[in-house]
């Protein structure tokens, strides 16, 4: 059987082809025999996949609409005070009567609302009732009294003449009779006129009952008055009744509505989609709603964890289906360099920066996992023999010693000087985490810092490194010493805005960010450029210096210069070259670069006598290294500086034999 290279098998998979292959969940090839289980339980697992990432979807979007639910519903009172007014309706009733000769009515009594002909009657005989209606009627007393006013409304005269003393009364009603002599009623105008002179066509008899009651309805205090008149207009002939307006009532009989103002608590409604819910159901919709969903998120990383701790393909298989294509070809072989990555994870951040898919190809118990580059074939393998769940385990115990440390204050700062060549001065100090292991002892970071990074632990080192690296700094410059701080950042820091945290720490201790070097790794600015380079971009604008650490070569410089840089380091792998005359060229060369850019030079892991003159004759700005000063806490630090008065005369620790861990 003809050899396929990797690139054709890619090629011969077009877009639609893969998509096809991914939704079909099955190889374009022929599967052996002895490769039928391990296909059977790849396809299982991308099934088992789908469903999975269905239910993350959907317990993912309860917790997110219990959130909201709960943020309405906890923000709102679980009672709401209303309006609660008690109403009560008071009326009255009058009427009025005379008996009279007989022949000018149609009896010998006229009734309410007949006129009243003061040459046939000189009396009238008045009535008024009393009723107030309402819930819960308790208590009611009162007093009422029957005045008469005799008006000109045209001058304002009148006349008040009292038809009886005020009078108590209990309850809810009362009656109420007088007899008017109307006869009176026309001696009092006709004397006024007498003495006036003053004469008008017609004046008012305004009866009115004053009425004023306390009590309780429906259990509120009630005081209240009640007034009402009857109006009889009258001349030199008749008295008569005065006809008002139809839209104010009868005025035979009269009525008043009172309000007692109040308020009653009730449940709190909230209104979603037109229809009102009460707060405290919502308040247990949406904490059930949360626990549940994160009982089962929790439940589902539990099985995740299982088919972990079960097998790491099963695992790859579960994360990364949407990407994966599983190939059953013994004939492919590689066409172009392959290289090999750390983690899938590597792989897959690959996969996305090409716009490709992630091909999978089973050897055995070995998985190989391949990503066509430009001119480059990027492969993962993991093999199930063992050795991955060893690894698994090892990385287990360290996250586990590494949160322990944390918890027992186990991390420690050190401070190595970067001395300037021109005067032998020290300029700056860069700040170096170590872990002091209780069984391992002194252990540099390059150790532990990636799976503090995969563990999301570097964030609660790294804010302490800051507030600790800070605080020192501050108290160097209190005591007069000019230097500078330099500090590193991981590719987890930076990808989440360090900025942020960075101008929290310079508000805290009060330090100069034009003091403070940032210190980058190429490979972070390079291959993370799309999530590294917003936040490069804040820590200038807080006024820090950047420094690019691990330049390896010309190359890398020219691909520095659209990037806010002030320094860059020379890797001390290339340093340690200096000796052979081709390599001690390219560093030449890259100071005079470094130089031409306008950017500070400085030499990594300067050991010796001759690297260091080397450095010198070509002008290199800064060097650092166990020759001018080994990593140390910051007591010691500070004594060389107020000994040497920021010179690197002396050294910071006698010469020692290079162990493993290395400067800065």
């Amino acid at each position: 059987m003809k050899k396929r290279s990797f690139q054709e098998m890619v090629k011969s998979l077009a877009p639609s082809e893969l998509m096809k292959a991914l939704r079909a969940k099955r190889s374009r090839a022929i599967v052996p025999a002895t490769e039928i289980p391990a296909q059977t339980r790849a396809r299982e697992t991308k099934s088992w996949s789908g469903i999975i990432e269905g239910l993350f979807f959907a317990l993912g979007l309860l917790a997110f609409a219990s959130l909201v639910l709960g943020f309405f519903a906890y923000t709102r009172p679980l009672w709401r005070t209303v309006p609660n007014d008690i109403s009560y309706q008071q009326t009255g009733a009058f009427s009025y009567s005379a008996v009279v000769p007989p022949g000018v009515y149609d009896s010998n009594e006229l009734n309410s609302g007949e006129p009243v002909f003061s040459k046939l009657t000189c009396f009238l005989n008045l009535r008024f009732s009393y009723t107030l209606v309402g819930d819960g009627l308790q208590d009611l007393t009162g007093t009422h009294q029957l005045i008469a006013q005799v008006l000109e409304t045209n001058s304002g005269w009148q006349r008040t003449i009292p038809l009886e003393q005020e009078t108590a009364f209990s309850g809810n009603t009362f009656t109420t009779e007088n007899t008017l002599n109307l006869c009176q009623i026309e001696q009092i105008v006709a004397a006024m006129e007498q003495k006036t002179e003053f004469q008008s066509p017609y004046y008012s008899l305004m009866i009115t009952p004053a009425v004023t009651v306390i009590g309780k309805v429906a259990g509120r205090e009630l005081q209240d008055t009640f007034e009402p008149n009857l109006v009889l207009l009258f001349d030199q002939v008749h008295f008569y009744l005065a006809r008002m307006d139809p839209l104010l009532g009868d005025p035979l009989n009269p009525s008043e509505t009172g309000i007692l103002a109040g308020f009653r608590t009730e449940e709190n409604t909230l209104a979603i989609v037109g229809k009102e819910f009460i707060i405290s159901n919502l308040r247990t919709y949406a904490i059930f709603g949360l626990g549940f969903s994160l009982f089962g998120i929790l439940l589902l990383l539990s099985m995740i964890f299982i088919v972990a701790r079960r097998s790491q393909q099963s695992l790859l298989q579960m994360k990364y289906s949407a990407m994966l294509v599983d190939i059953h070809d013994r004939t492919l072989e590689l066409s172009s360099p392959a290289i090999d990555v750390v983690t899938m994870d590597d792989l897959a951040k690959l996969a996305e920066r090409h716009n490709s898919l992630i091909l999978h190809e089973t050897h055995g118990l070995t998985h190989h996992y391949l990503v066509q580059g430009d001119r480059i074939t990027y492969r993962f393998i993991l093999d199930e023999t063992g050795g991955s769940l060893q690894e698994v385990m090892s990385m287990q115990e360290l996250e586990h010693s590494l949160k322990q440390g944390i918890e027992r204050g186990e991390f420690q700062v050190y401070y190595q000087p970067i001395v300037s060549l021109a005067d032998d001065r020290i300029t700056t100090v860069e700040a170096l985490l170590r872990w002091q292991h209780p069984e391992r002892g002194l252990i540099s970071a390059a150790e532990f810092i990636s799976i503090a990074e995969r563990t999301g632990l570097i964030e609660n080192i790294g804010d302490w490194m800051l507030l600790v690296a800070f605080t020192q700094f501050k108290r160097w410059q209190r005591a007069g010493m000019r230097i500078s701080l330099a500090i590193n950042l991981s590719e987890y820091q930076l990808e989440r805005d360090p900025a942020e945290r960075i101008s929290e720490v310079l508000g805290k201790t009060g330090v100069d960010p034009r003091t403070i070097q940032i210190e980058i790794s190429e490979a972070n600015i390079i291959n993370n450029l799309s999530t590294v380079l917003p936040g490069l971009k804040k820590l200038t604008d807080l006024g820090l210096q950047l420094s690019v650490d691990n330049i390896s070569s010309r190359s890398s410089l020219s691909a520095l210069e659209k990037f806010p840089i002030n320094s860059f380091k020379i890797d001390r792998l290339v340093i340690e070259k200096i000796s052979n005359a081709g390599d001690a060229y390219i560093i030449g060369d890259m100071i005079t670069e470094g130089r031409n850019l306008g950017m500070k030079v400085v030499a990594e892991g300067v050991e010796t006598e001759e690297q260091l003159e080397f450095l010198r004759s070509h002008l290199c700005t800064l060097a650092q290294g166990y020759l001018l000063g080994r990593p140390a806490p910051a007591n010691e630090v500070t004594l060389l500086l107020e000994k040497s008065g920021n010179a690197a005369s002396q050294k910071l620790v006698k010469r020692r034999p290079r162990s493993k861990e290395t400067a800065g």
